[in-house]
């Protein structure tokens, strides 16, 4: 098979005009960071020194003798979009790299050329294979067809100019002739450079049509995985099929295939693990007889030295038939893509629920507690004066944690009406007031007090959102109307007796003049204690009717999500909305929105944690503005630094260094530094992957320079 092939990673896609290339050289998003978790990787690319590794968050290069990594995302380079589907590389060394929201990307490991299959007139366009032939013509499979570049012209191949291509996916292989092999839902197409063709079950012993992916042996030979016919052999002449009844094959559904050196088959399946296949004997590996970490494989590759290369969903793993090397290939320590909360304490951690468990950041260190809330939904994070975090789940009641112990409140174990819990706040003298499906509870650590409709005056017991004004007034979202209480009296509005929009409340929040922000399925409102203002999809600017989340920045602008994905922001009578396309998110599927103290707002996603800075910042002013000599070397760097500054006279000095969203992560020096060339020697081996600012003080003036940290 050809080096110049990424293998298929996914067996299921996640799926002549002159295209307008964008050529960049940093980050068109550079006031975002992302935190991504991209352990499920699927697809790899060898050039020799490195391997290029694409994941669902973003591109990985790894160096295969150091394995020192360095992370490419949307936020700090030139890629488009994190989502990767593809990679080659070029006989000039160029990494191209195709993205499963339609963008071929060129990257010459200083500029990124961007081509957007959409300005080629390609719609469904997300791109799963790339091939390279021996003229340098990329071969790209997409879901809507197949498409060629040689550099200059564009192609377009797909069922309407050739019959025999149909489907959903194309996965393209070259032989040694350069004929391209197409994986199709329709069958085995072949293209020799001028005549189309085509293996199907209607004219060879194909078992089924719909074929995800081949490998090509040295002999010509054809390896072909069917959707769920097993694996199926091809000489040219005779045919022969694999599945879990006639051969050791554990399961006929296969994610990847890859031939070693020495024509070994190596398979990934979807949940039995590896396969090795020498033509006669069948080897399984699997976590309970290997070094796997997991049986759910998404992708194998074999490199240039034969090491087998296997993706999983829980990292990568590489296999040089000896030994079994595990690498985390994630920017971040976020157990698990799926972000579903964040709440930030007083000193500025964040901490973090996801699918797979309980975070802790401190804008330099993850501490994970992965047997807290694994695989618990999420729906709330509250953090008291004493600093004990207060989280609402839903089907798992109520947890409480102080960073040693956990406690669960639960309908087994308390008072607390339900283990549904939507919403929990928390007022100044320490009450916690929770949302339910079944009514809104008080509880002051000891004592539970509940609210419902057959109680009290409470709309309705499905209480979505709850807010607390200074004077602590409760206002309380219910899927049947807007409730206001003092403690004493109920105040109920509703679209009948007010202006709201909708009767089922989504969020809730309070900006600094004391207006109530309403939302609901139907447009968001307004409350000022007297007049209602509603906002809706009529209005230029706001995507949709669906509310989903409200929250008030320090500058008293208000940011919300939308059921429908997306974020918008609401300052003044401005809108502006952003998503993957015009932002740094990560997805747009979003989950919650974090305000710290510098007004960076951290954003929970589907595929990570996206931070927009507020911008500008403190530091990037100082950099701006200062014309000291500081020098850094060396940068990037890893372990020792030496930080080298030139003063005109004895004066006091201090060098700090500052994490990308201004937080102090470490001090250098602090004390009297003589007249002329100084240096001092910083280890920074405990700072994460990323960049960082070093910044030197002297009398009156400020000097800061990039640091790029890499692991």
């Amino acid at each position: 098979m050809s080096m110049n092939t990424i293998l298929l990673c996914l067996a299921v896609f996640i799926y002549g005009l002159t295209p307008l290339s964008v050529s960049l050289a940093q980050a068109p998003y550079n006031n975002w960071l992302n935190y991504t978790n991209n352990k499920l990787t699927t697809c790899i690319a060898d050039d020799g020194t490195n391997l290029w590794i694409g994941t669902s968050s973003g591109l990985v290069k790894q160096n295969k003798l150091t394995n020192e990594r360095t992370f490419y995302l949307k936020t700090n380079s030139g890629l488009p979009d994190n989502n990767i589907g593809a990679i080659a590389i070029d006989s000039t060394g160029n990494v191209w790299i195709g993205t499963f929201t339609g963008y071929l990307v060129e990257f010459d490991g200083a500029k990124w050329n961007v081509n957007n299959l959409v300005d080629i007139g390609l719609e469904n366009n997300e791109i799963g294979s790339i091939a390279i032939d021996q003229n340098g013509t990329k071969w790209i499979g997409t879901s809507g067809g197949i498409v060629t570049y040689n550099g200059k012209d564009w192609k377009i191949y797909n069922h309407d100019s050739v019959p025999l291509l149909y489907g959903d996916h194309y996965y393209i292989v070259l032989d040694a002739q350069s004929n391209k092999w197409i994986a199709t839902a329709n069958g085995l197409v072949m293209y020799d450079g001028t005549k189309w063709s085509i293996l199907n079950v209607n004219n060879s012993n194909l078992p089924e049509d719909n074929i995800l992916t081949l490998a090509i042996a040295q002999n010509g030979t054809k390896w072909i995985v069917t959707n769920d016919s097993g694996l199926v052999k091809y000489d040219g002449t005779n045919w022969t099929t694999f599945n879990d009844k006639n051969s050791g094959l554990p399961s006929i559904y296969i994610m990847g295939i890859a031939i070693d050196n020495l024509g070994n088959k190596w398979l990934g399946t979807v949940t039995d693990g590896l396969v090795k296949f020498d033509d006669v004997q069948w080897t399984i590996y699997n976590r309970s007889n290997s070094g796997l970490i997991d049986d759910m494989l998404t992708c194998v590759y074999i490199d240039k030295q034969n090491n087998k290369w296997i993706g999983t969903y829980s990292g990568l793993v590489r296999y040089d038939s000896l030994n079994w090397v595990v690498y985390d290939k994630s920017n971040s320590g976020l157990p698990y893509p799926w972000v579903q909360d964040i709440a930030i304490d007083k000193k500025g951690t964040k901490w973090i629920s996801t699918q797979g468990g309980f975070v802790k950041f401190d804008g330099t260190t993850w501490t994970s507690y992965n047997t807290l809330l694994s695989y618990v939904i999420t729906s709330s994070i509250e953090i008291d004066d004493k600093e004990i975090k207060w989280i609402g789940t839903r089907g798992n009641g109520l947890f409480s944690f102080d960073e040693i112990n956990a406690l669960s409140y639960d309908t087994t174990t308390c008072l607390i009406p339900s283990d549904q819990v939507y919403d929990v706040k928390i007022d100044r003298n320490g009450m916690k007031w929770i949302g339910t499906d079944k009514g809104l509870a008080a509880f002051d650590g000891t004592n539970w007090t509940i609210y419902n409709s057959s109680n009290s005056q409470l709309p309705y017991n499905e209480v979505h959102s709850i807010a607390i004004t200074q004077n602590e007034i409760k206002w309380i979202g219910t899927g049947d109307g807007l409730a206001k209480f003092d403690g004493n009296n109920w105040t109920i509005y509703n679209s009948s007796n007010s202006q709201l929009p909708y009767n089922e409340i989504t969020s809730l929040a309070i900006d600094k003049m004391g207006n109530i922000w309403v939302g609901t399925y139907r447009g968001l409102a307004k409350f000022d204690g007297t007049n209602w203002t509603v906002y809706n999809d009529s209005i230029p600017g706001i995507p949709n009717n669906a509310i989903k989340k409200i929250v008030v920045d320090k500058n008293d602008v208000k940011w919300m999500t939308f059921d429908a994905g997306k974020l918008a922001k609401l300052d003044g009578d401005n809108w502006t909305v952003f998503d993957t396309n015009n932002s740094g998110l990560p997805d747009n599927l979003i989950y919650c929105i974090s305000i710290d103290s510098n007004n960076n707002k951290w954003i929970a996603t589907y595929s990570g944690i996206g931070v927009l800075l507020n911008s500008p910042s403190n530091v990037e002013n100082e950099i701006i503005n200062n014309d000291l000599n500081l020098d850094i070397y060396p940068n990037p760097a890893s372990n020792i630094v030496s930080i080298n500054y030139y003063i005109n006279e004895r004066t006091k000095v201090q060098i700090v260094i500052h994490n990308i969203i201004c937080e102090s992560v470490g001090i250098v020096y602090s004390g009297e530094a003589e007249t002329g060339q100084n240096s001092v020697n910083y280890n920074i081996n405990k700072l994460p992957a990323g960049m960082y600012y070093v910044t030197m003080k002297t009398a009156g003036i400020i000097k800061s320079c990039k640091m790029n940290v890499v692991r």
